[in-house]
């Protein structure tokens, strides 16, 4: 199953808008986070229930950002801690209705 998921993070590089596409296949789960029209592959992630774990990298301009995300959705809304290099930050989206 595929779901598409608009949202924000609020880093000290400014809010970073962007699409998160999940794919899941039983409890495994892979997908892409697209910002600025680059979109950063994940896989090997674990869905249990309305919980998802992944983690991957985001290019930027002076480099990556590695990151490990644990997520929960309910009612469409899409909630996460991101743990990067640069620091914690919250995650917060929407299912996309199409």
């Amino acid at each position: 199953m595929e779901e598409i998921y608009y949202g924000s993070i609020q880093t000290p590089m400014g809010e970073i808008q962007g699409k998160i596409m999940f794919k899941t296949t039983g409890n495994k789960l892979e997908g892409y986070i697209e910002t600025k029209g680059m979109k950063n592959y994940f896989t090997n992630g674990k869905v249990e229930k309305n919980h998802y774990v992944f983690s991957g990298s985001i290019s930027y301009l002076l480099g990556k950002i590695k990151y490990e995300a644990n997520a929960k959705i309910e009612n469409g809304m899409l909630q996460a801690v991101v743990n990067t290099n640069l620091g914690k930050f919250n995650l917060y989206g929407k299912k996309d209705k199409n």
